[in-house]
């Protein structure tokens, strides 16, 4: 029988047929790559009702997506009175990398051009004087430049049109301090910069709607999953996001294309059939990720790192996972082009890993030979893949010179075991890169998420072993097709079936069959994500931000038919979303209140005064050496030219850092004078908080210094001995209750300033 749509000549009427005949039929019209049409009432009004159902999906997508918009663009303006701040006041905000982040958008707004900012930036000698360093190719910068762009295009045309973009009114601040000018408005800078991101934010939690319906990601295939998850986001809300606090960092404005790619990817490992149009928008999802933020290759590392597992557990073919490589690799080439030639990324593991992949899927056949027992296959293709990542990382690194990413996984080797260096300590020793807090697992457990989650997962493993056992019982050599293997019998449609599962040669594929080797790759995907999500946030709690979002979509899965099996009616699903928004509402809407009652104003004086001061009192060519925090500031605020700043992921900017915070070691004044002098600095920003901060035990500047510089050990640190005997070695120029600031030699002072 022909199918429905061919060249063939009408049929004469049909009778009509079984559920089976008509699957049949269609199994084999689309084995042969030809369209089917629905014919008939019944058709015309599925697909009214499946355009109906994603014209809702898209509908509440949108209101969710606005009411997210409000709610952080309120909390943002609670934290800090941000409308009513001068432009000063707006900057110093941004602190550590927001400001430095910030600085160069700055740079590109207030240029003569746009290519002459742009070209400032690409040739910068003020951020690690005295190198020109290309502040695109290292910092992650395309959404500055964007925004740039998008801001002097904005203020050309409303300047054009006579369009009044900016108010502006006195404050008076109180408590004997001066009045200060505020203006609002797009066309200022702060309030243009801190748009995108928080109105990209929003279309993250977009993405977090539509992902529930089948028409995108596959996942719970019901609106209510959707409703679950986006409401369980926001009960959540303060351990899923710091976008309203940070709006400048970049993984403000890459994590929304991350959410897409996943979307993304999930289509791909759901369709039977390969879609260019889905693996072009998953390409430009995935650049776009890169682009914005140096911690994507590490994402996109565990990512191809869990494709390669549902691939070796057998929900993916050779085919689609030589897909997945050959796509990364594109996107990485077109990534390391865009950002002129990053080494970082070229040596990554996860470019490394590409390779290790494409290696091990090229070897199946071999393998297969080798072993015909699947756990043994199992153990050798991951065993490989790990042996050869590491054998192409390490040749790749030592011929490029590249050491960018090595704090990365002596971080990791601190976390499992005793391990101590200064770099490591200068990262442990912060609470965002420590342990996970078990109030945050309280937290998960409060709003029934976490409880949630694990029915879930528990569903998920518990099906994908029967199905594991059924299939090694069924087939004790069990081969696929495209790996010269035989097929195993059909499996419960309602079981997580392996991809690699096949008909007979010459047999039209049941339905079910056909949708059973391709609906649940996403799941095994997902799962395997959550426990890599998992494991980054419970080493490292800021890594959090990636485990939140992934739980809540998790979450709607207690309305999948796919983990809890068909429902009889449709209600069921319905009154299993009520029941379970209505429990976590208890919890959650507490925790919505608590992020409201949060209101406070940004006041940093001491701050203000010292950047103040330094723009009045000295050249504009000084350089500056501090504390990683306010050196981004000075640089923001003033124009000054900086040694260091807290951009830590570069090997040269960390040795750099470490001269710098030799004035918190005990070291001799004299030395420390000379290792500045080397750099070219000419006024040195001293704060006692760093001089005596300690977090924890071992933590304070002073004892990370004697992990490195035992012979010293003992002696009074540095930085309190220049509170009170600066000279000869440092002139003190300025100081305030926080900050001192002094000048490390006159005469070169004096010399740099007549040339």
């Amino acid at each position: 029988m022909e199918p429905l749509g061919s060249d063939a000549p009408a049929p004469p009427p049909l009778r009509r047929r079984s559920g089976k005949v008509r699957g049949a039929a269609r199994a084999v019209a689309a084995k042969q790559g030809k369209p089917q049409q629905a014919v008939g009432p019944r058709g015309k009004r599925g697909r009214l009702a499946g355009h109906g159902r994603l014209a809702l999906v898209a509908a509440l997508a949108g209101a969710f997506g606005l009411v997210h918009w409000y709610h952080l663009s309120s909390l943002f303006e609670n934290d800090r009175h941000f409308s009513h701040l001068s432009t000063l006041e707006r900057e110093l905000t941004f602190r550590t990398e927001m400001g430095l982040y910030y600085s160069y958008y700055k740079t590109i707004a207030e240029a003569p051009t746009f290519w002459s900012g742009l070209d400032m930036i690409m040739r910068d000698r003020l951020t690690e004087y005295p190198q020109v360093i290309n502040t695109l190719k290292r910092f992650n910068l395309y959404p500055e430049v964007i925004l740039g762009g998008m801001y002097r295009t904005y203020l050309a045309v409303t300047n054009s049109l006579g369009i009044q973009t900016v108010q502006c009114w006195t404050v008076n601040r109180g408590n004997m301090l001066s009045a200060i000018s505020s203006c609002e408005g797009k066309a200022t800078h702060a309030s243009s910069h801190r748009l995108l991101p928080l109105w990209g934010s929003p279309s993250s939690l977009n993405a977090e709607f539509p992902t529930r319906s089948p028409q995108l990601l596959f996942t719970s295939g019901s609106v209510a999953g959707g409703l679950v998850a986006v409401l369980s986001f926001f009960f959540n809300h303060s351990e899923a996001t710091r976008v309203m606090w940070t709006p400048p960092l970049r993984e403000s404005f890459s994590y929304p294309f991350l959410v897409l790619q996943m979307l993304l990817v999930t289509r791909v490992l759901r369709k039977p059939q390969l879609e260019k149009l889905t693996l072009g928008m998953l390409a430009g999802a995935t650049v776009c990720f890169v682009l914005c933020w140096q911690f994507a290759q590490f994402v996109l590392l565990t990512q191809v790192a869990c494709l390669f597992a549902v691939y070796i557990l057998g929900y993916i073919d050779a085919e689609k996972m030589k897909t997945f490589v050959l796509l990364n690799v594109l996107c990485l080439v077109v990534s390391c082009t865009l950002m002129f030639g990053n080494e970082m990324l070229l040596s990554s593991f996860y470019a490394a890993s590409l390779v290790a992949i494409w290696v091990v899927v090229s070897l199946h056949s071999w393998l297969n030979r080798i072993s015909r027992v699947d756990l043994l296959r199992w153990v050798a293709q991951a065993g490989m893949w790990l042996a050869v990542t590491f054998v192409i990382k390490t040749a790749w690194s030592r011929l490029l010179g590249v050491a960018d990413d090595a704090h990365i996984f002596n971080i990791l080797k601190s976390k499992l075991t005793g391990y101590k260096d200064f770099d490591t300590q200068m990262y442990t020793c912060a609470p965002e890169f420590d342990f996970m807090e078990y109030q945050t697992v309280h937290k998960y457990t409060a709003t029934l998420l976490l409880p949630a989650v694990l029915v879930v997962f528990a569903i998920i493993v518990y099906k994908a072993i029967k199905d594991k056992l059924a299939l090694l019982r069924s087939s004790p050599s069990p081969r696929v097709l495209d790996r010269g293997l035989t097929s195993p019998p059909q499996m419960n449609k309602e079981r997580l079936s392996p991809h690699h599962a096949t008909v007979p040669k010459g047999a039209a594929a049941e339905p079910e069959q056909a949708d059973s080797k391709s609906h649940h790759a996403e799941l095994v995907f997902h799962a395997l994500m959550l426990i890599v999500f998992a494991v980054m946030a419970v080493l490292i709690m800021r890594l959090k931000l990636f485990l939140t979002p992934h739980l809540c979509l998790m979450a709607s899965l207690l309305c999948s038919k796919k983990t809890l099996g068909e429902p009889r009616r449709k209600w069921l699903a319905h009154g299993l979303a009520l029941v379970t928004v209505a429990l976590m509402s208890v919890q959650g809407t507490s925790n919505i209140h608590a992020q409201w009652a949060n209101v406070g104003e940004f006041s940093n004086v001491e701050q203000e005064d010292l950047v103040t001061w330094i723009k009045s009192h000295t050249p504009e060519d000084a350089v500056f050496a501090g504390a990683m925090p306010t050196m981004a500031s000075i640089k923001l605020s003033t124009g000054r030219a900086i040694v260091n700043h807290p951009h830590y992921e570069d090997a040269g900017l960390r040795a750099r850092t470490k001269k710098v915070y030799s004035v918190y070691s005990r070291k001799g004044a004299a030395e420390v004078k000379g290792i500045l002098q080397e750099m070219g600095v000419d006024y040195l920003v001293l704060e006692d908080s760093w001089c005596t901060r300690r977090t924890k035990p071992g933590c304070s500047l002073p004892e990370i210094w004697d992990l490195i510089d035992p012979e010293n050990k003992g002696k009074t640190p540095l930085c309190s001995h220049l509170y009170n005997h600066p000279y000869p070695h440092f002139s003190p120029v300025f100081s305030n209750d926080v900050y001192t600031l002094l000048m490390v030699d006159t005469e070169i002072r004096a010399e740099k300033g007549s040339t």
